[in-house]
């Protein structure tokens, strides 16, 4: 009996190990789609910084937060999730500073396999009623184990971007920046998922900057939020890890403001802590 239970066990690890190596091959994806879009390989770097967006299209993404960047090369392909954090060291050693990735669900997939399992006097037949194993099956050579797969299956693109101009990107502002905004004193103040904010009213613009102690992604007077007041009240939200949102803006009598993100269907809620001056 310890034998047959052996044997079972060995086939759990090796239908484990199985799927670990039919989705770990495809774990590569972004590297071994990428193309070049430049002549001439870029000087790597040491500080990219990944952005990602799902269920949009990243050109559309680029064109309105990354155009002062250069696409310096794509990556294109359909596969299992790939986490576009594990992409760091490759985007630097292309020369990126940042890379903008898009994910889509496009497909649900089940996959069967077939494991060949050493001989063995007899193996469970699994079905059988909680008392055990319903019987054994015996054979002198070889067992065929099958194995069913499910895999999502998701569209997966990848821009590789390369800073041009000196000037700051919205990630990167601070409020030190911002000469207008030195001797002035922020007319309210706001606690938006955890952070406390500082709102400045300044050109048609409403800029909110982090106002807390600092950490690996945040640093005190970061730009957290702009909104542009007029009709729309749209705007810019940076999250959590600073990748910058569009927004839609609604101001409320008891000094709430909603920040509606259309792109990841969320809503940011700035709670007033501060009086309005």
């Amino acid at each position: 009996m310890k034998s047959c239970l052996s044997v079972f066990s060995r086939f759990c690890a090796a239908a484990a190990l199985a799927v670990l190596l039919f989705s770990g091959c495809m774990q590569r994806g972004y590297e071994i789609t990428y193309t070049p879009e430049m002549p001439e390989a870029m000087p790597p770097t040491s500080d990219a910084k990944i952005f990602n967006y799902y269920d949009v299209n990243a050109d559309k993404i680029y064109d309105v937060f990354f155009k002062d960047y250069l696409i310096i090369g794509r990556s294109s392909f359909e596969g299992p999730y790939n986490d576009p954090q594990s992409l760091l060291e490759f985007a630097q050693a292309k020369g990126a500073h940042v890379v903008v990735t898009s994910s889509s669900l496009s497909e649900e997939r089940t996959h069967d396999m077939t494991i060949d399992m050493p001989a063995t006097p007899s193996i469970p037949v699994v079905g059988g009623d909680s008392a055990g194993p319903s019987g054994y099956h015996t054979t002198g050579v070889t067992t065929h184990q099958r194995m069913r797969m499910n895999l999502k299956i998701f569209n997966q693109t990848a821009l590789f971007l390369r800073k041009v101009k000196d000037e700051p990107a919205l990630w990167e502002m601070n409020k030190a920046q911002f000469s207008d905004l030195a001797a002035a004193k922020a007319y309210a103040e706001y606690e938006a998922q955890g952070a406390r904010v500082e709102a400045y009213k300044t050109d048609g613009r409403i800029l909110g900057f982090y106002n807390g102690a600092s950490s690996s992604e945040w640093k005190n007077g970061d730009l957290k939020f702009i909104i542009y007041k007029g009709d729309k009240l749209s705007g810019v939200y940076l999250m959590d890890d600073k990748t910058p949102q569009l927004a839609k803006y609604a101001f409320f009598s008891d000094g709430r403001v909603e920040a509606s993100l259309p792109l990841v269907e969320e809503r940011a809620i700035l709670r007033q802590t501060g009086g309005v001056k």
